[in-house]
């Protein structure tokens, strides 16, 4: 199987009986972004493990290694607000989590993994996702009976891998809503609870592109969004092509209906703090280019603080000249 998102061409293998079932539920989820055919870029194994514990998987120097990422990982960017699932205790998460008696061991390339450089992992209730940026390639470890039939661990699982892998291919995957209007696009950064799906629900199904996990690319120097299936409400996005960016809007719930200017500094600080989902896991070199390619991004176009309320007349206020929607100083 073969999921096309964005620019990634993801191949998913499944290890084992439990490969048909969950092939049937990952073709349902990602409906519409499965590719009939050609040559896929990455791969993202999935191997069925729910039941003994990991010592009997790893060496315990393998799990120190581990254990001391993930105390790596949260010592970075200590005020991001963007985490993966519900994340425990570095370390924790993996020393707690148990497989099931009876399998093979894992891949033996796995664990050299964890004293590498250039690899990734994410630790969620039902499963552990490793990658790695050289192949590129991830494995995917379910935990849990329940994850085979958990659409949303599914899709956060798949989502871990996808964003993870795509500054490999020169993108990012935001936290933002995003809307195409006209040829051009819109992006609407905004933490859980901000208002993306009131934004969302204003603008309706035909525009919309993404409610939440927003897939762009860069492209000689300009920003592409493209819809993605990694959203609150996924039956409402269309996979038809790609659209420039072009406004760019920090959301703001507020008693009116306003925008002020922010300054280049302080957006590359929110967004790289905020707003870039996994950024505290990527490598130097993804992380390096991430970086500059954003602060290339806040110096080339305006960004705004979009005060709005509930009530927010989106066409009517985007319709408007943008002095005439600035606050009055």
């Amino acid at each position: 199987m073969i999921l096309k998102i964005g620019v990634v061409s993801l191949a998913v293998a499944i290890e084992g009986d439990a490969g048909r079932p969950l092939k049937r539920e990952i073709g349902e989820i990602f409906q519409g972004y499965g590719a009939a055919g050609g040559t896929a870029g990455a791969t993202l194994t999935i191997r069925y493990r729910p039941g003994i514990p990991l010592h009997k998987l790893f060496s315990p120097a393998d799990l120190d290694a581990l254990g001391r990422y993930f105390h790596s990982v949260g010592e970075r960017f200590p005020g991001t607000e963007v985490f993966f699932g519900r994340r425990k205790r570095p370390g924790a998460g993996v020393r707690g989590t148990y497989l099931k008696n009876g399998w093979p061991p894992v891949n033996p390339s796995i664990p050299a993994l964890f004293h590498r450089d250039r690899m990734a992992a994410l630790c969620y209730e039902s499963f552990l996702l490793l990658i790695d940026f050289d192949t590129p390639s991830g494995d995917l470890y379910v935990l849990r009976d329940d994850f085979m039939h958990d659409r949303s661990a599914i899709r956060l699982a798949v989502q871990g891998a996808v964003g993870l892998l795509v500054p490999v291919y020169g993108g990012v995957m935001f936290h933002a809503c995003s809307i195409g209007d006209s040829g051009a696009g819109r992006l609407f950064f905004g933490a859980s609870g901000a208002g993306k799906s009131t934004i969302a629900r204003r603008v309706g199904p035909e525009r919309l592109l993404s409610d939440d996990g927003t897939l762009c690319f860069f492209r000689g120097g300009d920003l592409h969004i493209f819809p993605s299936p990694f959203t609150q409400v996924p039956h409402m996005i269309k996979n038809d092509g790609d659209i420039p960016a072009t406004e760019f809007f920090f959301l703001v719930q507020d008693a009116g209906n306003f925008l002020e200017r922010v300054s280049h500094g302080e957006a590359m600080s929110r967004i790289l703090h905020n707003h870039i989902h996994f950024f505290r896991y990527f490598p130097g070199k993804e992380a390096k280019e991430t970086f500059e390619a954003i602060g290339a991004l806040v110096e080339r176009h305006a960004f705004y603080d979009l005060h709005f309320t509930r009530a927010l007349d989106y066409d009517a206020f985007f319709g408007e000249k943008k002095d005439d929607r600035k606050k009055a100083i």
